[in-house]
């Protein structure tokens, strides 16, 4: 989770996110991936 916060704070894009970090913010977080994260 703490990658993927970093991988986006350094302007990684949401569309290239792997599956598996994908669905484990979803278990983690109770909420869809998309709706995580901010669009900038």
């Amino acid at each position: 989770m703490l990658q993927e916060i970093d991988r986006l704070r350094n302007g990684g894009r949401k569309a290239d996110v792997r599956p598996e970090v994908r669905d484990t913010v979803e278990h983690l977080t109770g909420v869809d991936y998309d709706r995580c994260w901010p669009d900038a």
